[in-house]
């Protein structure tokens, strides 16, 4: 990639702070620690907790195929799988975490044909996801005394989970009288601005509109985002079992949605170094040191490539999606 251009400038610095990270939190690690941690890992657990994935996979398509009913477009879940491992592949080949949702919105736009129905369903399908996370931390907060006692941990999830229910507020369009008048002052207020204001903003509006008449739809893709989000956990929970870390099933339902979460911003590639020094951090918290804090990282990192191979064969394998916008009609 040519560095003289923004986009270089932009791939080097997220490079030198994936390297910094990971020199950094590395460099008091005892790594004869390390290859013990390593030697006595449970393989039989690993392939199991790496078998959840395909679960995953399914449960992903089916939440994407019910908010792609709402825009009338009904594709095959075969179809949806295939797009989602070939995204997982994307975030792999691309520097960021973010490129598989460029993929995803690609997809939709072929099998739709409507550029806002793809970005809009891509958005709501990751925000389900996230607020999944979240409402399975709250829930850990609130049964664990033990979580209750880390103010470092449940006070940033309170945090998040008022936005999240901010947003959702947003995406449901309820309570409908304050959602519609906080988006008729929006638009009042971007009217007659600069075009690349005002359009922006009301393709926004104009995208998530029809969601606000399918709320029960929108409830079945947050049940369905909850036990994907629980199936994540497991899978985590199975690493950590496989390692012999002593960490409670409610402690991995906050460590593993803080750093998931963490782990999306755009500051390092693929979040390596980030997901390192992620875990490591909310880790020490329920007693792991660093040597199995970076073995459980590293893990994981390994089954995300592992699923990016997996995603390209699919990639190089698989037919274009259907054309599917004459199903499509107004909501």
């Amino acid at each position: 990639m040519d560095s003289s251009t923004p986009r270089g400038w932009l791939f080097l610095l997220k490079l030198i702070i994936s390297i910094g990270l990971v020199s950094w939190i590395i460099k008091d690690v005892d790594f004869v620690e390390v290859v013990e941690v390593v030697k006595h890992t449970d393989i039989t657990l690993l392939i199991i907790a790496f078998c959840l994935f395909f679960l995953g996979y399914f449960l992903t398509a089916i939440r994407w195929r019910l908010l792609m009913s709402i825009h009338r477009i009904n594709p095959p879940l075969i179809v949806l799988v295939q797009s989602f491992m070939v995204g997982i592949f994307f975030n792999n080949f691309l520097p960021s975490t973010i490129g598989g949702d460029v993929s995803r919105m690609y997809d939709v736009w072929r099998i739709a044909k409507d550029k806002t129905s793809a970005v809009s369903v891509v958005l709501v399908d990751r925000f389900m996801g996230i607020l999944a996370l979240i409402l399975w931390a709250t829930l850990a907060v609130l049964i664990s005394a033990e979580i209750r006692s880390i103010a470092e941990i449940y006070i940033p999830i309170f945090i998040v989970l008022c936005a999240a229910i901010c947003l959702a507020a947003f995406i449901f369009g309820r309570p409908r009288r304050l959602i519609n008048m906080l988006t008729g002052k929006l638009s009042n207020f971007v009217s007659g601005r600069k075009s690349y204001i005002e359009k922006p903003v009301g393709k926004v509006l104009q995208a998530f509109g029809p969601y606000y008449n399918h709320n029960a739809v929108l409830l079945k893709a947050l049940f369905v985002s909850l036990l994907l989000q629980l199936n994540v956990i497991i899978h985590f929970w199975l690493i950590g079992l496989a390692m012999d870390l002593d960490v409670s099933f409610f402690a991995m339902c906050v460590i593993i949605p803080c750093a998931l979460m963490i782990m999306m911003l755009p500051i390092s590639v693929n979040a390596i170094g980030v997901r390192e020094v992620t875990f490591v951090y909310f880790m020490s918290f329920f007693g792991v040191n660093n040597e199995s804090a970076l073995v459980f990282a590293w893990i994981a990192f390994t089954f995300v490539l592992f699923q990016g191979l997996l995603g390209g064969i699919v990639f190089a394998l698989r037919r274009a999606p259907p054309d599917l916008s004459q199903q499509s009609r107004p909501v």
